[in-house]
């Protein structure tokens, strides 16, 4: 019996990674280091997130699997035009520049905090404080990082 093709894995890779995409062409007009540091950031969720479908593809035909492979990276690259297109038309107004980078950070931290830490919890055990711990501290570091971060 042949398992069944993982459509709804590759729909949500590809959603997710649109979204990241997106982030990053927004993180772009945030400043000249905010760009490199959100995709050096993202590069480590796409990896898990990539070991992930490529585990699931595998076994399957691959007329299906490369094509379903490379959605992922091409919505990035994708939503990195969107984000940055959009940036520019915005970077006019600083007032809606400015609405644009909170709503893509609040965006990102809200996926992070209530879903990804959710959903890492539900496994029936209990709360494992650290784990918070360490999501924060690789939050504050990246804010460090980026006030000390070279800016030309």
């Amino acid at each position: 019996t042949s398992k069944p093709f993982p459509t709804a894995l590759i729909l949500a890779v590809a959603i997710d990674s649109l979204m990241d995409g997106l982030l990053i062409g927004i993180a772009v007009a945030a400043g000249p280091s905010a760009g490199p540091m959100m995709s050096a950031s993202l590069s480590v969720e796409m990896s898990f997130l990539g070991l992930t479908l490529a585990t699931a593809l595998h076994g399957h035909s691959a007329k299906k699997a490369i094509p379903a492979a490379f959605l992922g990276p091409l919505a990035i690259v994708g939503g990195a035009a969107i984000g940055g297109f959009m940036a520019y038309q915005l970077g006019h107004d600083p007032v809606l520049l400015v609405g644009m980078l909170s709503f893509g950070t609040s965006a990102l931290l809200f996926m992070v905090a209530e879903e990804l830490l959710l959903e890492a919890h539900e496994g029936g055990g209990e709360h494992l404080w650290w784990v918070d711990l360490q999501l924060y501290t690789g939050f504050f570091a990246s804010v460090v990082a980026g006030k000390f971060a070279p800016t030309s």
